[in-house]
């Protein structure tokens, strides 16, 4: 096997850089995987329970958008809440929504049960305010639901339906945001913001990393191995088979996750420490 590869030496170096070339040139084709499910095993009891419900309910996903201020009821809070619940009401994408303005509130009057709006209109003065505070505490669909106990947070929750693509929905929901400015910090969460996020951040993560790893690698062996030629061996390997593994991932219809990122850099690390022995025992 020594005299094939020392016979054969130059075909095998050029047959192992075209491969890194040509599976390396794969790589901006990958796709990345955002659903959060594919990273839970699919024999696992809760994912099969949830995908029996799923198919008999359909697939429901919620968006959150979160209000926080150091007093939430202020006439230009609510205003602001009311403006933003109205305009995600009107996207087509949204199926049903929670808020404070469409909580309902229950009590009894003369035997009969009576259902009113929690909130009909934004109190205008002291008095209104402290009559909402009360409604709120009394009521056990809105207290810690949909406005928190100490009045510093509000949330509208929407679900929103498969009618209208996921990241169009959600650049319409940020576009109702941006259009009511307010003093109130405004979060926005829920699966299918985590799966917009994931999306973004796996290859901003592999555009980092990659070459941050590479780059630490480079300083440790030039520091350790001393001559570049010492450096350049161990380095070429690790680049090679990173690109190769990276470029097998498109190739076998494979997507990007966020495990799959730790594929080069656990290389880097692994290669690292032979290729200094390797290069230590050469020399």
């Amino acid at each position: 096997m020594t005299d094939f590869i020392i016979k054969y030496k130059w075909l095998i170096i050029v047959i192992c850089f075209t491969a890194g070339i040509s599976f390396g040139l794969l790589i901006p084709f990958s796709k990345t995987d955002p659903e959060i499910r594919n990273y839970v095993p699919e024999k696992m009891v809760s994912r099969i329970e949830t995908s029996k419900i799923e198919e008999e309910f359909g697939v429901q996903d919620m968006v959150m958008i979160i209000f926080n201020d150091s007093d939430i009821l202020t006439p230009e809070n609510l205003q602001r809440i009311r403006d933003i619940d109205r305009g995600v009401s009107k996207l087509s994408g949204v199926s049903s929504r929670i808020s404070l303005f469409t909580v309902k509130n229950i009590k009894s009057t003369d035997g009969m049960m009576v259902v009113d709006p929690l909130l009909k209109r934004v109190p205008d003065d002291m008095s209104g305010m402290v009559k909402l505070k009360e409604d709120i505490i009394k009521s056990r669909f809105a207290r810690d639901i949909v406005i928190s106990s100490d009045f510093r947070s509000a949330a509208i929750t929407a679900t929103i339906n498969s009618s209208v693509v996921e990241n169009k929905i959600l650049s319409e929901i940020d576009s109702v945001i941006a259009a009511h400015p307010g003093t109130a910090r405004i979060l926005t969460g829920g699966l299918p913001y985590i799966r917009q996020h994931i999306m973004k951040d796996v290859r901003k993560d592999a555009i980092i990393l990659v070459p941050l790893a590479l780059l630490i690698m480079l300083l440790i062996l030039k520091a350790t191995l001393g001559s570049w030629k010492s450096v350049f061996m161990p380095l070429t390997v690790v680049i090679l088979s990173s690109a190769i593994c990276m470029g097998m991932i498109p190739l076998l219809g494979w997507k990007l996750s966020i495990i799959s990122l730790l594929i080069p850099v656990i290389l880097v690390g692994v290669a690292n420490k032979y290729g200094i022995y390797l290069t230590s025992r050469y020399e």
